[in-house]
């Protein structure tokens, strides 16, 4: 499996790996496994025992739709985005992977383009509304 290592305060030492061992035994007491991983290119700044962040791809979905997690109402079968089209908010439920992440793939229930309000509880279904699109694109 492909993963991003990032270590915690030094942005440009980001680095691509792979993972290279799993223990097969997890603690009882504190849930934690054992992951290695090998490192594309070794990173220069990066000390042992220094944090990292870690990003495992678990799946890549190629031409995935995906909004900020903030931009999901409800929970499981109950989730719902704003969409916002001719300046008036609408509710549309949608089926989503629910993962841990800044950003959420959505299965179904939104077109690829459409606007999405980034927090649902800031606006009510059929508001008018003012779409603001961010630098980031979102």
């Amino acid at each position: 499996m492909r993963a991003e290592i990032l270590p915690v305060g030094i942005e440009d030492e980001q680095r691509s790996a792979a993972v290279s061992y799993v223990a097969q035994a997890v603690d009882p007491q504190t849930g934690a496994a054992t992951v290695r991983f090998a490192y594309d290119q070794v990173p220069e700044k990066v000390l042992v025992g220094m944090s990292v962040d870690v990003n495992i791809r678990v799946e890549e979905i190629p031409a995935a739709t995906t909004v900020p997690r903030e931009s999901v109402g409800g929970i499981g079968a109950h989730a719902f985005v704003l969409v916002i089209a001719d300046g008036v908010a609408a509710r549309r439920d949608v089926d989503i992977d629910d993962w841990p992440a800044t950003l959420v793939v959505v299965r179904a229930g939104l077109k690829p383009g459409e606007l999405v309000a980034v927090d649902p509880k800031g606006a009510v279904a059929g508001a008018h509304v003012r779409a603001k699109v961010m630098p980031c694109g979102l």
